[in-house]
């Protein structure tokens, strides 16, 4: 087992949480505008819009190696995110037609379709030399047990195509695919 430990977010966290974003990409590590659009979406408005649902794996020195944060209602997240978060992108990003810019500014596939009773949704990202330490599961069961002291009766996230090891990991938690997408997973709470 690794010698991290799980803790709830802090200021001046978010520099080392969007390194661990970039860092943990699967492929090519991006470059230029993408760089810094890629913690933009799967990474900042979570922490600003959910600090409380932000869980950090940290070191022995206490820098992140490791976070999982959620939004535990996608619905309204995604209209925070059009209102309040889709302004902040296009200042910092503007449009350049790619997808990472569609979805930063409209936000629009935080509710897939298949996820009806599955609210919540999630991103989980660890440094290699966390992986297979069993700090995955630890933040997942953190999350887990809020979602059911809130009362959310289950959540759901996106996995890339290509990612199959992800894929497995998530199955071993519980999660299955939903809505006739093999890349679409998500978990009743309360499941294992």
């Amino acid at each position: 087992m690794s010698g991290a430990r799980i803790r709830g977010l802090r200021e001046g966290d978010l520099p080392a949480l969007r390194a661990i974003c970039l860092a943990t990409t699967l492929g090519p590590r991006p470059t230029g505008a993408a760089e810094g659009m890629l913690p933009d979406v799967y990474l900042e408005p979570y922490v600003r819009r959910h600090p409380d649902w932000a869980w950090i794996a940290a070191g022995a020195d206490d820098e992140p190696l490791g976070y999982l944060v959620a939004a535990p209602d996608s619905a309204a997240f995604a209209a925070w995110w059009r209102e309040s978060w889709s302004p902040v992108f296009r200042e910092r990003h503007g449009d350049d037609g790619s997808e990472l810019a569609r979805h930063g500014l409209l936000g629009d596939d935080l509710e897939p379709p298949g996820t009806e009773g599955f609210p919540a949704h999630l991103h989980i990202d660890l440094l290699p030399e966390l992986q297979g330490q069993g700090v995955g599961p630890q933040l997942m069961a953190r999350l887990l047990a809020a979602l059911a002291e809130a009362g959310i009766p289950g959540v759901h996230l996106g996995v890339a195509p290509e990612n199959h090891g992800a894929k497995r990991w998530y199955a071993r938690q519980g999660f299955r695919p939903v809505g006739g997408d093999e890349n679409l997973l998500a978990r009743r709470i309360g499941d294992r």
